[in-house]
């Protein structure tokens, strides 16, 4: 139903989310856990490599080529903002370095936002050179913050269990 509605309105994708959220709620628990496992095998194994390989398609690579500096500042903006939130929110009850560690942690894009932007951009919302920034400092942060995080903990783990 939600996914019929989502097709009527041009959103099938936000339709289908919504559907996946209200099975959620009204599936038993034990019927619910056998379903989540067939699906994720259909999800990760097929459906995902093809949805990122579609996302990339999308990219407008020239762009990207003519703009790094701009993937850099968007990478480095919205890593200070993070950073600094967690910062000044969670230094008192989780000491610096783990407000930090929080903040490395809040780097990290989920794929539920890739969605929405792929849907933005086939419906004209934004262009594709925001698209193209956007899911390139995904990408960046997607591989830059396991290697920062695990790096960052192995150092401070000792200080960080203390507090």
């Amino acid at each position: 139903m939600f996914i019929g509605i989502g097709g009527i309105a041009d959103a099938a994708p936000l339709g289908a989310i919504l559907a996946g959220v209200v099975v959620r709620i009204f599936l038993p628990p034990s019927r619910l856990k056998a379903i989540e496992s067939e699906v994720r095998t259909m999800t990760y194994g097929l459906f995902a490599p093809l949805f990122f390989f579609w996302v990339g398609t999308s990219l407008d690579l020239g762009y990207l080529a003519t703009a790094p500096l701009l993937i850099l500042a968007i990478v480095v903006v919205s890593s200070v903002a993070k950073l600094l939130a967690s910062y000044l929110v969670g230094h008192k009850e989780l000491g610096g370095r783990g407000s930090v560690l929080l903040g490395v942690g809040l780097l990290v894009r989920f794929s539920t936002g890739i969605i929405i932007m792929k849907f933005l951009l086939d419906h004209g919302v934004i262009d594709a050179q925001v698209y193209s920034v956007i899911v390139a400092s995904t990408i960046i942060f997607t591989i830059a913050v396991p290697i920062i995080f695990s790096l960052l903990f192995s150092k401070w783990e000792k200080q960080i269990v203390k507090t």
